[in-house]
C-alpha cells in the first residue's frame, strides 16, 4: 500500500479491504483460472481505468462488493463520486456476456452478480 493509504482511518480501512479482496480472489485464481486467456484487454472500469481483462473486471467487482459490505453499498470510493454498489454493478455488467470466463470464472461472476442483484433489491 502506498503512503496515501494512511491519510485517514477510512482510507486505511478501504485500502486493507481492497487488498485483502484481491488476495482472496487471487488465491482462487491460483486454484482454478477464471478466464481462458483468449479475451482482449478492452474493458474500461467504472473508474475510467482502461485496457483491463475480464479477470481484472472480476477483481474490481469483488473489491467493490467487499468494501460495500463493510461501508455500505452507498459508501463512496475514496476520491470518487462512485458508490461501491454502483461500481460493483457496473463491473458485473461489463462482463455479463463475455465468452472468455472458464467454469470457475462463470461461477465467480454468478456469485458477484447474485450479490449485486440482492443489494439492488435491498437484501
Amino acid at each position: 500500500m502506498g503512503e496515501q493509504a494512511f491519510h485517514s482511518p477510512e482510507v486505511l480501512e478501504a485500502s486493507l479491504i481492497h487488498e485483502l479482496a484481491h488476495t482472496w480472489l487471487g488465491m482462487i485464481c491460483e486454484i482454478s483460472i477464471t478466464d481462458d486467456g483468449s479475451g482482449e484487454w478492452n474493458f474500461t472500469l467504472p473508474s475510467g481505468t482502461a485496457h483491463k481483462s475480464v479477470r481484472s473486471v472480476l477483481f474490481a467487482a469483488h473489491f467493490a462488493i467487499s468494501c460495500g459490505r463493510y461501508f455500505g453499498t452507498d459508501g463512496r470510493l475514496v476520491q470518487s463520486t462512485l458508490t461501491y454498489g454502483d461500481y460493483a454493478r457496473d463491473c458485473v455488467g461489463l462482463c455479463r456476456n463475455d465468452p472468455t470466463p472458464t467454469l470457475m470464472g462463470r461461477y465467480v461472476w454468478e456469485e458477484l452478480n447474485e450479490y449485486v442483484e440482492a443489494a439492488a433489491m435491498g437484501g
